[in-house]
């Protein structure tokens, strides 16, 4: 054999092998579980998942349901951006069932429609969507015990890669621990309502005397957990309260505040929402006294608390003893708009404005679309001198601002909404007029995480003067009293809230008529439930970013087509809108004489109009036709080098690797020649 012939034969078994060996790395990787190169170690669990993993306490099976069938039928970019979430999490269920050694099984189905697979779904609760007569589509997950215990998402939201770990991780717990967490609700509001039974209810309501319905959120919590109310007298929350709901603290003494303090201390999971101003605290009805919510005080705070925690909310400062001033926040670029005018009170927090804190898990899952709403709500700061970290959650755009407020300026308000907006002016009368609205001109938060260990309000212990001996809860104090905490013993966190008003009936339950598209107010509190509700190493899991990775050139292009289409949009708007002032000034000025003539210009002018529109979109697609043959050709260009590029690249080093050792083999015989 040749030795031309030997490098042939060696290049080619050097390409098999590196061939081959790509095959099994890719074929057993995900198997073996120890090679992970992406960025953020998307494919590797995280402590606090292992840890839970370590704790199964009984046998977990999980399904994962996907209509690939469907998928790979119809073929549309809009149901294959599905296949990337979903290799993902069938990924990730892999690993979760190789790091439990055994104690959670994975299985993956295709519910194809009238199979098996697909009666499976709908029995565990899997929401399936009818495509066409013979396909349906499914993308969802459930965690099941033996014991009968059942954990469901029913349908994966795609865009949430970020949270997949933290949530198969929260319905491997829940699963591995039917039994229903408790929720405190300590509350100068009636958010549970009357406790009446039906009967009694009724015949209040044929009497015409109020009855108090328990609050939508009340209700649905009551699906899930069990609901204690915790009495505003109380000096100690009871230990199997798994976390606490404390709002609108009105009132409040400074006892009942103790026994908050040393919940926390204890490692209690508090969500705490105060209000400068609160819609829903209403004064009572006094026909003897129609100016009673003049005087009626209606904010609230935690700051007896939470300025030993590293959190305040800021205060308008008090000019005399008896001033009842707040201060509420507003943004102009978040204030809802209702008849042609900017409402300040109503602050919709947007995900396209940047209002949501993206690396965490309460907030993560609002995408740009999502919407909060809050009225009157407050403005969360940093102490001096914190120990613990604050993170904000929810917060205004750049354009935030304060704004001095009292029932005076909220009687004001209704009759003049732009009012509000005024910046302040010395000379004026009021001191609505002097105060003013001040520009921040920088991010106010309205919710923050806290955690880290915390340093009690109360470093002396209970507060109070020392009971009688006829008290009934001396008992309870002297426990209370010895069980003290100057510290917490962990780590942990508290999540505050500037507003009270966005757990309202009118506010979670969102209906569309008001503001177009439901808000998000509800999932905000279901996603910061699921957050507190984990142990610690639930708690510990970070959110993954996202895998999708865009090269900077086509997001240019995308850019600089938007921008061009945008520009294109304004001027057919133009082009509308002046049409319809001239069709509107043509009709104000019609008489029975010139009617006719009018209508005739009119309708001329229309069509002259509809044409130019016509013209205009026209445009319009050539512009976005253009984009989207540049991005293609990207696209189609980078596909052709990995492709071609890669193996014509080797092929390249191959072939210089061997001209060079055939240069090097023909001078070594030149020297032995001579």
């Amino acid at each position: 054999m040749t030795s031309t012939m030997r490098s042939i034969l060696g290049s080619i078994g050097i390409l098999l092998s590196t061939l081959s060996l790509a095959f099994i790395l890719s074929h057993y990787s995900s198997k073996m579980g120890w090679i992970d190169l992406t960025e953020n170690d998307r494919y590797t669990l995280t402590a606090g998942t292992k840890n839970i993993l370590k704790k199964i306490r009984r046998p977990l099976k999980a399904r994962l349901f996907y209509s690939q069938t469907a998928i790979d039928s119809i073929g549309t970019d809009q149901l294959k951006q599905f296949n990337r979430a979903h290799v993902y999490a069938r990924d990730l269920l892999e690993a979760f069932e190789r790091e439990s050694e055994g104690k959670l099984s994975f299985e993956e189905l295709d519910p194809k429609t009238y199979s098996d697979a697909a009666e499976e779904a709908a029995a565990l609760g899997i929401r399936i969507e009818r495509l066409t007569d013979s396909l349906t589509f499914a993308f969802g997950l459930a965690i099941t015990s033996d014991t009968g215990a059942k954990e469901i998402i029913p349908f994966i939201n795609a865009r949430e890669e970020g949270l997949f770990e933290y949530k198969i991780t929260k319905l491997v717990e829940r699963a591995s621990r039917p039994t229903k967490k408790k929720i405190g609700v300590l509350s100068s509001l009636p958010i549970l309502g009357d406790n009446l039974s039906r009967e009694m209810a009724a015949l209040m309501r044929q009497q015409g005397r109020p009855v108090r319905e328990k609050w939508n959120f009340a209700q649905w919590l009551s699906l899930d957990y069990e609901i204690d109310e915790i009495s505003p007298s109380a000096l100690r929350i009871p230990d199997d309260i798994d976390f606490l709901l404390a709002i609108h603290p009105k009132g409040f003494s400074d006892e009942i505040l103790y026994a908050v303090d040393q919940y926390v201390m204890r490692g209690g999971k508090l969500i705490a929402s105060a209000d400068p101003f609160c819609n829903m605290d209403q004064p009572p009805p006094n026909p003897r006294n129609q100016f009673a919510s003049f005087s009626h005080k209606r904010d609230s705070d935690f700051n007896r608390l939470t300025n030993a925690w590293g959190v305040k909310m800021e205060k308008a400062a008090a000019k005399a003893a008896d001033d009842a001033s707040t201060l509420i926040m507003g943004d102009r670029d978040l204030a809802i708009m209702q008849g042609g005018v900017q409402h300040l009170p109503y602050v919709m927090f947007t995900g396209g404005k940047d209002c949501f804190n993206k690396e965490e898990a309460v907030t993560q899952a609002l995408d740009d679309g999502a919407r909060v709403l809050m009225i009157h709500a407050g403005i969360l700061s940093k102490t001096e001198g914190a120990s613990t970290e604050v993170t904000s959650l929810i917060q205004t755009s750049e354009k935030g601002g304060r704004r001095k407020y009292t029932n005076l300026e909220f009687m004001k308000y209704r009759q003049d909404p732009a009012g509000l907006w005024a910046a302040g002016d010395p000379a004026a009368e009021d001191d609505m007029g002097k105060e003013g609205f001040e520009n921040a001109n920088t991010v106010l938060a309205a919710c923050v995480r806290i955690s880290g260990k915390f340093k009690s309000a109360f470093p002396d212990g209970l507060p109070g003067d020392a009971p009688n001996e006829d008290d009934p809860q001396n008992e309870t104090r002297d426990k209370v009293k010895k069980e003290h905490l100057s510290e917490s013993k962990e780590s942990n966190n508290v999540l505050l809230f500037a507003d009270c008003d966005w757990l309202s009936n009118d506010f979670i339950v969102a209906p569309v008529s008001w503001f177009g598209s439901p808000m998000s107010n509800k999932a905000v509190l279901f996603n910061a439930l699921d957050f507190l509700a984990g142990s610690s190493d639930l708690i510990s899991i970070r959110s993954r970013g996202s895998a999708r990775r865009e090269f900077d050139y086509v997001m240019d292009i995308r850019r600089r087509a938007a921008e061009k289409t945008a520009d294109k949009q304004k001027a057919i708007q133009k082009e509308i809108d002046e049409f319809q002032k001239v069709i509107t000034n043509l009709q104000n000025i019609a008489t029975k004489k010139d009617e006719g003539i009018l209508k005739a210009e009119a309708i001329k002018r229309e069509r002259e109009a509809n044409l130019n529109v016509l013209r205009k979109k026209r445009e319009l697609n050539d512009v976005k036709r253009d984009s989207t043959m540049e991005e293609e050709s990207v696209k189609m260009w980078a596909q052709s080098m990995n492709t071609y590029g890669l193996p014509a690249l080797v092929a390249l080093i191959g072939l210089i690797l061997w001209i060079l050792r055939m240069s090097k083999r023909t001078r070594q015989m030149r020297e032995d020649m001579a």
